[in-house]
């Protein structure tokens, strides 16, 4: 996919240069006394700035943090401080905004590179434009970003930190991006896959909730909640993809493609790496205060459940048939020394 125009907006703010043109997403807006400009706080995926805006009158209601702006740009200083002055010139419709729109600022370390990652490799692995846009489009929204972003993975089990969902997904994707091309079929399917992988637990940000979200009923599966939240994206899906992609996306995410005999390769591959990558995450919180030479580790996983995790020792650190191969030379020629004296 082609670069967002955020990146080349952030690379001329380090570099310092004269004149930015480009988008930011608003997260915070303050009128200045007796002035036509506006104060902003903006940011995308790389950073955040102060600025100074100038908006044109028919836009100037619309701004409200949130909103992604298009604009141009150049350094000032204002009151002593440097800021960007930016001439407004367009909105950014919601259904246009990507995840390099998205601030991460006071984000949980994990899960802001993860989204990093994210974002890059839904540009660089994913080859439908439209397919790319939906996953884009729905991560961005920002109440699903920071919660993306922020919630862990399960209380316990795996990637139980904050920002762990995000890492979580983040993995599966990539291991669903390491089965080669050629196991998918067509390579939309590949497609379909990666997104699937990205927001396929996207329903647990509905369970972990912080203590400012209301109770939900934790009777529904969060299967169940990510089809919900991802209706709108499917929709879209199908006005301008073939209904197929939609279809297959809705499939991917259901507990039906959890089944034993899976539907396509898709789904098997999805099942796999979302074990995998919790198995790993879990795997290290159990050895993670074991000794060495421990083999197995029976973890408590709450709810008065166990998970035992096993791994092999290394005894050897180079093969035992060097250091035979040695020592039967070193005796040879120790033989061949004494049968030369006598």
């Amino acid at each position: 996919m082609q670069k967002h125009s955020v990146i080349a907006v952030e690379q001329s703010i380090r570099e310092d240069l004269a004149f930015v043109d480009g988008q930011f997403r608003i997260l915070a807006v303050d009128a200045r006394p007796n002035s036509d400009l506006v104060n902003l706080r903006v940011g995308t995926l790389y950073g955040e700035h102060r600025a100074v805006a100038d908006v044109p009158p028919a836009l100037r209601d619309q701004l409200q943090v949130g909103t992604v702006v298009c604009c141009t740009g150049w350094p000032e200083v204002f009151d002593k401080h440097e800021a960007l002055y930016l001439e407004i010139t367009d909105l950014l419709p919601p259904e246009q905004c990507t995840l390099h729109h998205c601030p991460v600022a006071g984000l949980p370390v994990v899960g802001a590179e993860a989204v990093r990652k994210i974002a890059e490799l839904i540009d660089t692995e994913i080859r439908n434009p439209a397919v790319a846009q939906a996953v884009h489009g729905l991560l961005s929204q920002p109440k699903i970003f920071s919660a993306f972003s922020s919630k862990p993975a399960s209380v316990v089990s795996h990637h139980a930190e904050p920002g762990g969902l995000a890492q979580h997904s983040l993995e599966v994707a990539q291991l669903v991006c390491a089965i080669p091309v050629r196991y998918y079929g067509e390579p939309i399917n590949r497609d379909i896959a990666i997104v699937a992988a990205v927001i396929h637990d996207l329903g647990k940000i509905q369970l972990y909730r912080s203590a400012d979200e209301p109770y939900r009923m934790h009777d529904t599966s969060h299967e169940t909640r990510t089809i919900g939240l991802v209706g709108p994206m499917i929709a879209w899906l199908e006005e301008h993809e073939d209904i197929s992609v939609a279809e297959m996306l809705m499939h991917l995410l259901s507990i039906d493609s959890r089944a034993e005999h899976a539907s396509c390769v898709a789904a098997a591959a999805i099942t796999l790496a979302d074990r995998i990558s919790a198995t790993r995450s879990s795997a290290a919180i159990a050895f993670a205060d074991a000794p060495s030479y421990y083999r197995h580790v029976i973890r408590d996983t709450g709810n008065g459940r166990t998970k035992k995790h096993i791994r092999a020792v290394e005894r050897h650190r180079t093969p035992p048939y060097v250091s035979s191969t040695a020592a039967a030379a070193d005796a040879s020629d120790a033989t061949g020394e004494e049968g030369a004296m006598d």
